[in-house]
C-alpha cells in the first residue's frame, strides 16, 4: 500500500487528496495527510488533523523496528507532522 502512496502523493492533486480524506478508511485518511505533509502543505494538513480529533480512529502503524501497534489516527497525525518538522521525510 505504500508503493501506491508514493505514487500519489508526487501526482495527485489537492481536490484529489481532499475527496479521498471523504473516505471510511482510516488509513487513507492518513496517507491524505501525509501527502499533505510532504508536499509542504502544512495548513491543509492540520485542517486534517483537527477534522480527525473528533474521530475515534484507529490503524496499524510500524513506528520503528518489528512492533505494530495501534494507535489512533490523531495522535499518528501529530506524530508524523513532527517527525516531518525535525527530520524532513
Amino acid at each position: 500500500m505504500y508503493s501506491i502512496f508514493q505514487k500519489i502523493y508526487e501526482t495527485g492533486k489537492e481536490s484529489d487528496f481532499l475527496k479521498m480524506y471523504d473516505s471510511e478508511n482510516p488509513s487513507i485518511r492518513v496517507y491524505v495527510f501525509w501527502a499533505f505533509v510532504k508536499n509542504k502543505k502544512y495548513g491543509e494538513a492540520k485542517k486534517i488533523m483537527h477534522l480527525e480529533k473528533n474521530k475515534e480512529a484507529y490503524v496499524y502503524w510500524n513506528s520503528a523496528g518489528c512492533e505494530l501497534k495501534q494507535v489512533l489516527t490523531a495522535d499518528l497525525m501529530k506524530d508524523l507532522l513532527k517527525r516531518m518538522k525535525k527530520y524532513g521525510s
